[in-house]
């Protein structure tokens, strides 16, 4: 049922950019509504039918008007994950003027992808979030193309260890060339997908994850010398 869902959501973009172009009106019955799912950091979690047109929505109205706002108020909010699992995320700042259509999305350096908000309070442990994405692109890899088979287990493993703050901060650099050697190189679209999410974290969130790092060295060098 999900699958079948899924495609209906993408014949429902189909029919929006064929609107948008100014092509032939198509049947009425061929009209759908995009119905984008919320998961996470939400009062509640629902799904909200979303009437696409040339007048959308900000992110921040969808998630504050239609699905219940984010636990613990707007200020709690930490990113948002605006396509489903394969798109990269965005901060809050973002989601406070971005308007949730492909354009906008794009603009913002995201994608609507199949529209699946994930909503990220500030109690997420945001690295460990996208490491756990990139682990199951990881299981999901048929390992046909090399930059997928390699690379995602590549990131996979330096992810964990990011989690941890067991690298250097020239490892970042490392992982967005990775990363960037990784989409576009591939068959499917799965190597782009595990590609995106480590993209946006760190876009985001390079502070994060040097801070991290610089904790994990400290606590190392205080073991040492006590």
């Amino acid at each position: 049922m999900a699958k079948v869902m899924e495609r209906l959501q993408q014949f429902g973009c189909a029919l929006a950019y064929w609107e948008w172009q100014d092509f032939p009106p198509l049947p009425a019955k061929l009209g759908l509504d995009l119905i984008p799912d919320f998961s996470q950091g939400l009062v509640s979690i629902k799904a909200v039918t979303y009437h696409w047109s040339k007048h959308t929505l900000i992110l921040r109205d969808l998630i504050e008007r239609h699905a219940g706002g984010v636990r613990g108020g707007w200020d709690n909010l930490l990113a948002v994950i605006s396509g489903g699992s394969s798109t990269p995320l965005i901060p809050k700042y973002v989601c406070e003027t971005v308007l949730m259509d492909f354009d906008g999305l794009i603009q913002a350096q995201t994608g609507l992808g199949t529209a699946a908000l994930i909503v990220m309070d500030k109690s997420t442990d945001i690295v460990r979030a996208i490491a756990r994405l990139i682990e199951f692109y990881k299981h999901e890899s048929c390992g046909q193309c090399t930059p997928c088979r390699e690379g995602v287990d590549w990131m996979n493993k330096v992810m964990w260890r990011f989690v941890r703050g067991n690298a250097q901060v020239s490892e970042i650099d490392a992982l967005w060339e990775i990363s960037k050697q990784i989409e576009g190189h591939t068959i499917c679209a799965l190597g782009d997908g595990a590609a995106w999410p480590v993209q946006g974290l760190i876009r985001h969130f390079r502070p994060e994850l040097e801070e991290r790092m610089r904790q994990y060295h400290e606590s190392k060098a205080q073991q040492a010398s006590g």
